[in-house]
């Protein structure tokens, strides 16, 4: 909603969803990969849609959300100074802190 997008708010979530499924990826390098839209403005891309019920349709422009986004599972601080423990720590913990005959098959999943 920052960006004031057309989306309307009833789809905010399922257009949110569709996004995340079918365009967000995580990538190596953050600086790098905010390099590679600026050079090419190809990796922006529209997402449509049409309101439910006025069937209005609307587009919104989403690029650096694109690597943005997982972002915060690996790096939690760029978004919110309170939380610095990254995804795969917090799992790891959880799984340390398990029933030893657990360990081996939550590790392997």
């Amino acid at each position: 909603t920052d960006r004031r997008e057309p989306v309307p708010p009833e789809q905010r979530m399922e257009a949110a969803r569709t996004i995340k499924e079918q365009h967000a990826y995580i990538c190596k390098d953050v600086v790098q990969e905010y390099q590679k839209f600026d050079q090419d403005p190809r990796k922006f891309k529209t997402f449509s849609g049409s309101h439910y019920k006025t069937k209005e349709a609307w587009n919104i422009q989403i690029g650096y959300e694109r690597f943005l986004a997982p972002e915060i599972f690996f790096h939690p601080e760029i978004f919110e100074t309170s939380v610095t423990t990254p995804l795969p720590e917090v799992v790891d913990t959880c799984i340390v802190n398990c029933p030893i005959d657990y360990r081996r098959r939550l590790f392997n999943n």
